[in-house]
Protein backbone atom coordinates (compact mmCIF):
# COMPACT_ATOMS: atom_id res chain seq x y z
CA UNK A 1 0.00 0.00 0.00
CA UNK A 2 1.19 3.01 -1.05
CA UNK A 3 1.90 5.33 2.02
CA UNK A 4 -0.46 8.27 0.96
CA UNK A 5 -3.02 5.97 0.71
CA UNK A 6 -2.66 5.30 4.84
CA UNK A 7 -4.44 9.28 5.32
CA UNK A 8 -7.90 8.49 3.93
CA UNK A 9 -9.99 9.92 6.53
CA UNK A 10 -9.33 13.39 8.60
CA UNK A 11 -11.19 15.11 11.48
CA UNK A 12 -10.96 18.75 12.54
CA UNK A 13 -12.64 20.35 15.46
CA UNK A 14 -13.95 23.41 15.03
CA UNK A 15 -15.23 25.88 17.65
CA UNK A 16 -16.13 29.68 17.53
CA UNK A 17 -12.41 31.45 17.42
CA UNK A 18 -11.81 34.05 14.17
CA UNK A 19 -9.03 31.37 13.34
CA UNK A 20 -11.22 28.57 13.07
CA UNK A 21 -11.68 29.28 9.68
CA UNK A 22 -7.98 29.33 8.61
CA UNK A 23 -7.39 26.11 10.40
CA UNK A 24 -10.54 24.38 7.94
CA UNK A 25 -9.46 25.73 5.18
CA UNK A 26 -5.93 24.30 5.94
CA UNK A 27 -7.13 21.02 6.64
CA UNK A 28 -9.29 20.81 3.63
CA UNK A 29 -6.23 21.38 1.35
CA UNK A 30 -4.32 18.54 3.86
CA UNK A 31 -7.42 16.33 2.34
CA UNK A 32 -7.36 17.45 -0.83
CA UNK A 33 -3.56 16.66 -1.21
CA UNK A 34 -4.10 13.19 0.32
CA UNK A 35 -7.72 12.72 -1.41
CA UNK A 36 -9.31 12.40 1.57
CA UNK A 37 -12.44 12.84 3.24
CA UNK A 38 -12.85 16.08 5.85
CA UNK A 39 -15.01 15.69 8.71
CA UNK A 40 -15.80 19.02 10.84
CA UNK A 41 -16.68 17.87 14.70
CA UNK A 42 -18.15 20.25 17.42
CA UNK A 43 -20.20 19.53 20.40
CA UNK A 44 -21.15 21.36 23.54
CA UNK A 45 -23.95 21.01 25.90
CA UNK A 46 -25.78 23.64 28.33
CA UNK A 47 -24.08 24.51 31.44
CA UNK A 48 -27.03 24.66 33.95
CA UNK A 49 -25.95 25.94 37.47
CA UNK A 50 -27.10 23.16 39.72
CA UNK A 51 -26.45 25.93 43.17
CA UNK A 52 -27.55 29.25 43.76
CA UNK A 53 -27.67 31.11 46.56
CA UNK A 54 -31.72 31.96 45.88
CA UNK A 55 -31.99 28.68 46.53
CA UNK A 56 -35.50 27.86 46.16
CA UNK A 57 -36.05 31.22 44.13
CA UNK A 58 -33.88 29.41 41.33
CA UNK A 59 -36.64 26.98 40.66
CA UNK A 60 -39.09 29.54 39.39
CA UNK A 61 -36.19 31.10 36.89
CA UNK A 62 -34.86 26.92 36.02
CA UNK A 63 -36.84 26.95 32.58
CA UNK A 64 -35.49 30.16 31.29
CA UNK A 65 -31.89 29.52 32.34
CA UNK A 66 -32.35 25.96 30.83
CA UNK A 67 -33.34 27.50 27.82
CA UNK A 68 -31.12 30.62 27.41
CA UNK A 69 -28.12 27.83 28.02
CA UNK A 70 -29.16 25.56 25.22
CA UNK A 71 -29.60 28.78 22.74
CA UNK A 72 -25.95 29.61 24.05
CA UNK A 73 -24.88 26.06 22.87
CA UNK A 74 -26.74 26.15 19.63
CA UNK A 75 -25.50 29.21 18.92
CA UNK A 76 -22.13 27.89 19.27
CA UNK A 77 -22.32 25.15 17.33
CA UNK A 78 -23.83 26.74 14.80
CA UNK A 79 -21.16 29.70 13.83
CA UNK A 80 -19.06 26.56 14.04
CA UNK A 81 -20.14 24.34 11.14
CA UNK A 82 -20.82 27.76 9.35
CA UNK A 83 -16.49 28.14 10.00
CA UNK A 84 -15.95 24.41 8.67
CA UNK A 85 -18.84 25.26 5.81
CA UNK A 86 -16.39 28.05 4.35
CA UNK A 87 -13.28 25.81 3.32
CA UNK A 88 -15.63 24.23 0.82
CA UNK A 89 -13.78 21.04 1.15
CA UNK A 90 -15.25 18.58 -1.81
CA UNK A 91 -15.70 15.74 0.88
CA UNK A 92 -16.77 16.88 3.68
CA UNK A 93 -19.19 15.75 6.62
CA UNK A 94 -20.24 17.49 9.51
CA UNK A 95 -20.90 15.97 12.92
CA UNK A 96 -21.98 17.85 16.39
CA UNK A 97 -23.79 17.29 19.40
CA UNK A 98 -25.19 19.15 21.66
CA UNK A 99 -25.37 17.41 25.02
CA UNK A 100 -21.60 16.22 24.93
CA UNK A 101 -19.09 17.63 26.20
CA UNK A 102 -16.26 18.77 23.28
CA UNK A 103 -13.30 16.88 24.86
CA UNK A 104 -15.25 13.12 24.75
CA UNK A 105 -17.10 13.79 21.79
CA UNK A 106 -14.05 14.37 19.54
CA UNK A 107 -12.15 11.45 21.07
CA UNK A 108 -15.53 9.60 19.87
CA UNK A 109 -14.93 10.67 16.73
CA UNK A 110 -11.80 10.17 16.22
CA UNK A 111 -11.54 5.88 16.57
CA UNK A 112 -12.85 6.66 12.40
CA UNK A 113 -9.78 9.24 11.42
CA UNK A 114 -6.22 8.65 10.66
CA UNK A 115 -5.21 12.23 11.69
CA UNK A 116 -6.82 14.88 13.46
CA UNK A 117 -6.13 18.37 13.17
CA UNK A 118 -6.65 21.05 15.92
CA UNK A 119 -5.93 24.66 16.12
CA UNK A 120 -2.95 25.93 18.65
CA UNK A 121 -3.08 27.14 22.70
CA UNK A 122 -2.04 30.66 23.73
CA UNK A 123 -3.18 32.74 20.57
CA UNK A 124 -5.48 35.20 22.38
CA UNK A 125 -8.17 34.21 19.55
CA UNK A 126 -11.16 34.03 21.58
CA UNK A 127 -13.84 31.27 21.25
CA UNK A 128 -16.62 30.58 23.34
CA UNK A 129 -14.73 28.06 26.20
CA UNK A 130 -17.43 25.15 26.24
CA UNK A 131 -16.69 23.89 22.70
CA UNK A 132 -13.25 24.72 22.45
CA UNK A 133 -10.93 21.33 22.11
CA UNK A 134 -7.56 22.47 24.05
CA UNK A 135 -4.63 19.80 22.39
CA UNK A 136 -2.93 19.21 26.02
CA UNK A 137 -6.40 17.67 26.96
CA UNK A 138 -6.06 15.16 23.91
CA UNK A 139 -3.18 14.18 22.89
CA UNK A 140 -3.02 11.06 25.30
CA UNK A 141 -5.68 9.80 24.54
CA UNK A 142 -6.14 10.09 20.91
CA UNK A 143 -3.79 7.33 19.69
CA UNK A 144 -3.71 9.06 16.62
CA UNK A 145 -1.50 11.47 14.54
CA UNK A 146 -2.68 15.10 16.20
CA UNK A 147 -1.94 18.20 13.49
CA UNK A 148 -1.87 21.67 15.39
CA UNK A 149 -2.38 24.57 13.39
CA UNK A 150 -1.31 27.88 14.27
CA UNK A 151 -3.08 31.12 13.31
CA UNK A 152 -3.19 32.45 9.89
CA UNK A 153 -1.90 29.13 8.43
CA UNK A 154 -4.36 28.09 5.56
CA UNK A 155 -2.92 25.93 3.22
CA UNK A 156 -1.30 22.92 3.85
CA UNK A 157 2.42 22.04 3.06
CA UNK A 158 4.90 19.17 3.50
CA UNK A 159 7.42 20.69 1.07
CA UNK A 160 10.15 21.08 3.73
CA UNK A 161 9.34 18.61 7.21
CA UNK A 162 11.98 19.11 10.12
CA UNK A 163 11.55 16.05 12.65
CA UNK A 164 12.55 17.52 16.65
CA UNK A 165 14.27 14.21 17.28
CA UNK A 166 15.47 12.46 20.35
CA UNK A 167 15.81 9.56 21.34
CA UNK A 168 12.33 8.55 22.89
CA UNK A 169 8.79 6.03 22.21
CA UNK A 170 7.10 9.24 21.69
CA UNK A 171 9.67 10.32 18.67
CA UNK A 172 9.89 7.32 17.23
CA UNK A 173 5.97 7.01 17.23
CA UNK A 174 6.12 10.11 15.48
CA UNK A 175 8.06 9.19 12.72
CA UNK A 176 6.42 6.38 12.10
CA UNK A 177 3.00 8.12 11.81
CA UNK A 178 4.76 11.38 9.72
CA UNK A 179 5.78 8.45 7.12
CA UNK A 180 2.44 9.96 4.57
CA UNK A 181 3.93 13.13 5.41
CA UNK A 182 7.75 12.52 4.50
CA UNK A 183 6.97 10.82 1.31
CA UNK A 184 5.75 14.17 0.08
CA UNK A 185 8.22 16.25 1.45
CA UNK A 186 11.06 17.91 -0.86
CA UNK A 187 13.45 17.81 1.79
CA UNK A 188 13.45 16.46 5.31
CA UNK A 189 15.64 17.78 8.16
CA UNK A 190 16.17 15.51 11.32
CA UNK A 191 16.82 18.00 13.61
CA UNK A 192 18.65 16.63 17.19
CA UNK A 193 19.68 19.02 20.00
CA UNK A 194 22.44 18.40 22.64
CA UNK A 195 25.67 16.71 23.13
CA UNK A 196 28.01 14.68 21.12
CA UNK A 197 25.13 11.82 20.93
CA UNK A 198 22.91 14.02 18.60
CA UNK A 199 24.40 13.36 15.39
CA UNK A 200 24.83 9.87 15.77
CA UNK A 201 21.04 9.54 16.60
CA UNK A 202 19.72 11.87 13.35
CA UNK A 203 22.29 10.07 11.45
CA UNK A 204 20.01 6.76 12.71
CA UNK A 205 16.75 8.25 11.58
CA UNK A 206 18.29 9.38 8.00
CA UNK A 207 19.51 5.67 7.64
CA UNK A 208 15.66 4.48 9.26
CA UNK A 209 14.15 7.16 6.62
CA UNK A 210 16.36 6.12 3.52
CA UNK A 211 15.32 2.19 4.01
CA UNK A 212 11.70 3.44 3.53
CA UNK A 213 12.68 5.38 -0.38
CA UNK A 214 13.04 8.80 1.75
CA UNK A 215 15.55 11.51 1.58
CA UNK A 216 16.68 13.20 4.65
CA UNK A 217 19.40 15.32 5.98
CA UNK A 218 20.50 14.87 9.65
CA UNK A 219 21.37 18.58 11.69
CA UNK A 220 22.81 18.23 14.79
CA UNK A 221 22.92 20.98 17.22
CA UNK A 222 24.23 21.52 20.63
CA UNK A 223 21.92 23.94 23.10
CA UNK A 224 24.07 26.95 23.67
CA UNK A 225 21.91 27.47 26.48
CA UNK A 226 18.77 27.12 24.46
CA UNK A 227 15.64 25.31 25.61
CA UNK A 228 15.22 22.46 23.29
CA UNK A 229 11.82 23.90 22.05
CA UNK A 230 13.92 26.97 20.95
CA UNK A 231 16.58 25.27 19.28
CA UNK A 232 14.26 23.30 17.02
CA UNK A 233 12.14 26.42 16.08
CA UNK A 234 15.11 28.22 15.03
CA UNK A 235 16.57 24.89 12.55
CA UNK A 236 12.89 25.02 11.36
CA UNK A 237 13.14 28.60 10.54
CA UNK A 238 16.75 28.10 8.98
CA UNK A 239 15.51 25.46 6.81
CA UNK A 240 12.15 27.34 6.18
CA UNK A 241 9.91 24.41 7.53
CA UNK A 242 6.34 24.50 6.65
CA UNK A 243 6.08 21.57 8.78
CA UNK A 244 7.34 19.97 12.16
CA UNK A 245 7.12 16.38 13.32
CA UNK A 246 7.60 15.69 17.56
CA UNK A 247 6.98 13.42 19.86
CA UNK A 248 4.52 14.29 22.50
CA UNK A 249 5.25 14.37 26.39
CA UNK A 250 8.16 11.91 26.76
CA UNK A 251 7.58 13.28 30.44
CA UNK A 252 4.36 13.40 32.67
CA UNK A 253 1.85 16.21 31.30
CA UNK A 254 2.23 17.55 34.87
CA UNK A 255 5.60 17.28 35.12
CA UNK A 256 5.76 19.79 31.76
CA UNK A 257 3.07 21.87 33.99
CA UNK A 258 5.39 22.60 36.22
CA UNK A 259 9.18 22.83 34.46
CA UNK A 260 8.06 23.42 31.35
CA UNK A 261 9.28 21.15 28.51
CA UNK A 262 9.47 20.87 24.19
CA UNK A 263 5.63 19.78 23.78
CA UNK A 264 3.97 22.60 26.08
CA UNK A 265 6.08 24.78 24.39
CA UNK A 266 4.84 23.57 20.79
CA UNK A 267 1.80 23.75 21.81
CA UNK A 268 1.68 27.50 23.09
CA UNK A 269 4.31 28.59 20.30
CA UNK A 270 4.96 26.82 17.21
CA UNK A 271 5.12 28.83 14.47
CA UNK A 272 4.14 26.61 11.64
CA UNK A 273 2.23 23.40 11.80
CA UNK A 274 2.98 20.21 13.44
CA UNK A 275 2.42 16.72 14.11
CA UNK A 276 2.70 15.24 17.22
CA UNK A 277 1.81 11.71 18.32
CA UNK A 278 2.44 9.93 21.80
Amino acid sequence: MALEHLIRRILVSVDTAPSARDRTGWAASLADAFGAELTGVAAARPLIPSYSPLGDELLAYQPQIIEEARRRVEAAVGIARTNFEAANAPRAAWKSSLETDAVPFLLHQAGAADAIVLGRNGTGDACDAFIGVDPGDVILQLGRPLLVVPPSATRFSAARVAIAWKSSRESRRAVADALPFLARADEVFVCAVGGDEAGPEAAAVVAYLSAHGLGAKAVAEPRHGRADSDAVFEIAERVDATLLVAGAYGRSRFKEWVFGGVTRDILDHTPIPCLLSH
